[in-house]
Formats: C-alpha cells, structure tokens, sequence
C-alpha cells in the first residue's frame, strides 16, 4: 500500500457522495491532527489521546465500552463472532462434561475420582466441576 496522501483520481464515484479513504498507518501527508485521530482508531487506548476533541471522543468510547447495552449495541462484526465463539466454546466444555459425568458414573467410577479427572484434563476449577457434576442426574 502506499503510504502517500495524494488523491487517487480514478476513485471518483458517480453518487453525489464524498468519500475519503484514510490509511491509519501512513507516514506521509494530512494534518498532526489527522494523524493523532487515526492513532486513536487504530487503538482507542488512552495513552493515544492528544488532543480536547480526541479527549471527548474517549469518554464517549469508553462509555459505550462500560455500558453494556451500548457495547453489544456497537460491538464490531468481528468482535461478536468472537464473543459467541468463546460463548459456544464454554457451553461446549460444559456439555461435555456433563456427558465425560455421566458416562463414567455407568460404570461406577466415583464422583472423587470423576472431579479429579474433570480439574486435571479440562483445566476447571473444582468448584465448576462440581456445579457441573451435580447438574448430572443419577440414572
């Protein structure tokens, strides 16, 4: 990519829209403060706020960020798909244990036996093991 601020000429559209196409990385070209903006949205951390205007967008940012109907309301594509992938994850893990439970306990494993195997081979603290174990009924 470059990394030069000149005006692309053939990205003209037809639609009665201005469209500004910002790479947040260049070097060359656009205000200082065009710049400390752009480091700002490539990390909205607070050590990248320079400026009154940056500083109002970071309390607004980090409203959204400790609010969580806001943040699920602006949470990016991306960010949501992780969210529902860890989500899924530790549904999974706890299905699977449920059934690792009952599985073993068919063939009278004891339940200290089951919770050490739990701790051991899926990294959850006895206390969840236990809650999960005892959603577990005994046929």
């Amino acid at each position: 990519m470059s990394q030069s601020a000149e005006e692309a000429e053939d990205n003209r559209f037809d639609d009665g829209v201005t469209k500004i196409f910002l790479y947040a990385y260049g070097q060359i070209g656009g205000s200082e403060s065009l710049r400390s903006l752009l480091r700002y949205f490539v990390s909205s951390a607070s050590e990248n706020v320079t400026d009154d205007e940056i500083k109002e967008i970071h309390k607004i940012v980090t409203n959204i960020k400790n609010n969580d109907e806001s943040r699920d309301r602006y949470m990016t594509l991306h960010e949501m798909i992780q969210f529902e992938k860890e989500e899924s994850y530790d549904e999974g893990i706890e299905q699977g244990i449920k059934i690792y439970t009952s599985s073993l306990r068919e063939y009278n494993i004891t339940d200290e036996h089951i919770l050490n195997s739990i701790t051991r081979n899926f990294g959850i603290s006895k206390d969840k093991a236990m809650e999960l174990m005892a959603q577990v009924t005994v046929n």
